[in-house]
């Protein structure tokens, strides 16, 4: 037995257990604390479809956001963009290596080297508070080199922000791969953490 969350009646199971019709979204929906559900794919094998493990086929960026001393932003949208790679849109999900899932995005066009996470009526990142306001992105694993990724951060007020990445950065499975940024700011910082 085979299980895919979330379902599509588009998917279809190929030779060698691959998954077919699979759609990696180029909007998510912001979630306090967490990320997106809906953009978060998960299989599982079994041979009893009582008794399933379900593993994730994703990874996630986590953007920790501050406000510089005395400010307040309101956060609209966060873009990440690809200069050569696809961040969304048709994609493939392979549960042949004992049942960890490989969630592979098709070939790079105009339409989906992006991805946005969308704010709906804005977070608000605000003084006087120092905690970093976390936001959650749900991407499919991979590597991308020196310069590659970009993020833009855009505002209520319709300023935005935009930091590239000026290391090579890798996506795995199950794991955050983190960034620190200030409002306003001009450092990023990060590292990798896990994910149960």
């Amino acid at each position: 037995y085979y299980a895919v969350y979330p379902y599509d009646v588009d998917m279809t199971i190929l030779e060698g257990n691959k998954i077919s019709g699979v759609t990696f979204p180029a909007e998510q929906t912001y979630a306090e604390g967490t990320f997106d559900a809906g953009a978060a794919f998960m299989t599982a094998i079994a041979g009893d479809p009582t008794s399933m493990n379900f593993k994730k086929a994703h990874a996630l960026l986590k953007i920790y956001l501050t406000p510089m001393p005395g400010d307040t932003y309101t956060v609209k949208s966060i873009k990440l963009e690809s200069a050569a790679k696809a961040l969304s849109g048709a994609a493939t999900l392979d549960m042949s290596t004992e049942g960890d899932p490989v969630l592979t995005l098709g070939t790079a066009s105009d339409d989906n080297k992006s991805l946005t996470l969308n704010c709906g009526d804005g977070v608000a990142v605000k003084a006087p508070t120092t905690t970093p306001i976390p936001f959650y992105i749900v991407v499919a694993p991979g590597t991308f080199s020196a310069k590659d990724l970009s993020i833009t951060i855009t505002y209520a007020n319709g300023k935005s922000e935009t930091k590239t990445f000026e290391e090579e950065v890798t996506f795995k499975r199950n794991q955050i791969v983190t960034i620190n940024y200030p409002c306003g700011g001009e450092d990023i910082t990060g590292g990798i953490e896990g994910f149960g």
